[in-house]
Parts: C-alpha cells; structure tokens; sequence
C-alpha cells in the first residue's frame, strides 16, 4: 500500500488557482498576482467582477435592514429547453461574436 500523500501537479495547479480566485474575491488582487503569473496566467477578470460589494456596502448601513435581495438565485429548469439550446450555440462557441468582439484570447 503507498502511503505518499504528496498533491500531484494537477492539484498543486488547482490550489493555487483557488487561492488566486480566493484572494481576489477578499480585496487582495495584488497578492494573487504574482502566483497568477507563476501559474501561467497573463489576464484575470477585473477586480469590481471577482470583489463585489455586498449590499450593505453599497447601500451603506441605514439601508441594509431594508435591502432583502440576494445576489443570485438558481432556478431548475427556469429557461426552456430551445432558449437555452441557443444561448448555448451562441455563447458557448469559441468563435462566437461576443468572444472574439471582445478580444477573449480563444484557446
């Protein structure tokens, strides 16, 4: 039985994205940077997208007792099946306008 316990490089990859990804979300953008770097990345999503406020941040403190929305919600089967065949066509495939009008780096 092999007791080595050691992370292969797919898990050592995967850790570091997840810290990466878990420094950006709390303010730390310029920490993640160099070990983004180190792991090959050259662009991320900008730090408004991965940090968002919450509400009370955004509402300031008088505001939050009032604000009863929540970020996200996920609804089974919200969209029919044909609506979301298409969104997948559309924004799925690496070639599509959205991708490449926005200058996505398509590997």
């Amino acid at each position: 039985e092999d007791n080595d316990q050691s992370l292969t490089d797919e898990e050592y990859f995967q850790a570091g994205e997840r810290l990466a990804l878990l420094l950006c979300q709390s303010g730390r953008c310029r920490k993640a940077k160099k070990g983004l770097s180190s792991l090959g990345f050259t662009c991320r999503l900008a730090e408004d997208v991965l940090d968002y406020q919450s509400s009370s941040e955004r509402n300031g403190p008088e505001l939050e007792e009032h604000d009863e929305s929540v970020p996200c919600q996920i609804i089974d089967n919200f969209l029919p099946e044909p609506w979301l065949k298409r969104l997948g066509r559309a924004l799925l495939n690496p070639t599509s306008n959205y991708w490449t009008c926005h200058n996505y780096s398509i590997e």
